[in-house]
């Protein structure tokens, strides 16, 4: 017998007993049993008891128990809604010859997410009674990856459409430059949070092709990372991943170059040419700017050795901006040498930067895209 790979899928864990079998009924005339061995124990015995509500429902939950469960599910609607399984099913593979030969099939099938799973079983075979119109994140998400695996685009899309307008305002949102640098000490779990959700938001948006959430959600990835960016198990193409470290590494580096000029610029004496002042007020000036922009750039570990290197842990484009502008001051002489000022030229600096550019999802160094 077969045992179908599935996406991002790992076996149930080793030496669970799992309590009962259940059964779940799609097609009483089914030709084709799925069978998943680490079905979570709370799981309903009847298919007619499912409730698969919005607000995350236990059944999404992990434990330490697990059932069996069979899928009596129709070949036909199978192959119709997936080209994954229109393949194997007609086709010379050992399923599809006992499927011809005996007239059924049975299909071992390891998925971690089997509640979502059974969610698409329950798209693929018209059962609409038991698909909500709102589902958690996390639910969305796998839903993304199981639909991508499957091929099941069309089938699933309509259903991806109501569910991603029902949560689109909870896209991860950039704060303002405005903000102020304490904005950056709150916890690492929100900031995980931040940047999880965004790579769901992205993997959501790869598959169902929203062209506008894939360009704002890789914009967001790039400005708010403080490490590398990977895929935390989520079939995003690798190209994607690639392309964003990228660009974050190769920004910050630029931001990093350009403060090591200004600091030898800054090194290079008073930019105030007026004869006005005397040489010891220049010299003055200087200190007080150099002095100030190299203690900034200690307490940002940006001139002790080794220097910082790619993937810059817990540097980020927009913290590091935010950091530039609110904190890289030198004392105020009252209004002279006002364009020495580090706040002055830090700000000069900053100008000539624009926003990470999000990417089109049409890009061509991206894998050719299968739901267009």
């Amino acid at each position: 017998m077969f045992d179908l790979p599935t996406p991002n899928g790992t076996p149930s864990p080793t030496g669970a007993k799992p309590k009962e079998t259940l059964i779940y009924t799609f097609d009483p005339q089914g030709d084709v049993t799925l069978v998943l061995d680490n079905a979570p124990n709370g799981l309903p015995a009847r298919l007619d008891d499912l409730r698969l509500s919005p607000g995350g429902s236990s059944y999404f939950s992990s434990g330490t128990t697990f059932k069996i469960l069979r899928i009596q599910a129709s070949s036909k609607h199978l192959a119709l809604a997936c080209p994954y399984f229109s393949r194997m099913l007609r086709s010379k593979f050992s399923e599809g010859a006992q499927l011809q030969s005996q007239g059924n099939v049975e299909i071992n099938i390891h998925e971690p997410r089997v509640p979502s799973f059974v969610l698409l079983m329950c798209i693929v075979h018209c059962r609409m009674q038991h698909v909500p119109t709102v589902v958690p994140l996390s639910t969305l998400s796998d839903m993304a990856a199981l639909v991508d695996y499957y091929e099941c685009y069309d089938a699933v899309g309509v259903f991806a459409d109501l569910w991603i307008r029902a949560l689109e305002n909870q896209l991860p949102t950039a704060p303002e430059l405005t903000r102020p640098a304490s904005y950056y000490d709150r916890s690492r779990n929100d900031q995980e949070n931040s940047i999880r959700n965004a790579l769901n938001w992205v993997l959501i948006s790869w598959v169902f092709y929203k062209k506008d959430i894939f360009q704002k959600m890789t914009q967001y990835l790039q400005d708010h990372s403080v490490s590398q960016i990977i895929t935390n198990g989520l079939p995003i193409p690798a190209a994607i991943i690639g392309k964003l470290n990228n660009k974050r590494t190769t920004y910050i580096q630029m931001l990093i170059d350009d403060l090591n000029k200004l600091h030898s610029k800054v090194a290079e004496g008073c930019i105030n040419n007026s004869t006005y002042y005397d040489s010891s007020s220049k010299q003055e000036c200087t200190y007080l700017v150099l002095g100030a922009l190299t203690k900034r750039m200690m307490e940002m570990k940006l001139v002790q050795a080794p220097a910082p290197q790619s993937p810059f842990l817990g540097f980020g484009i927009n913290k590091m901006k935010t950091l530039f502008r609110d904190t890289f001051k030198s004392p105020n002489r009252n209004g002279y040498h006002e364009r020495c000022q580090l706040s002055s030229r830090i700000t000069t600096m900053l100008d000539g930067y624009s926003d990470p550019l999000g990417f089109d999802i049409d890009d061509p160094d991206f894998p050719r895209h299968r739901n267009t």
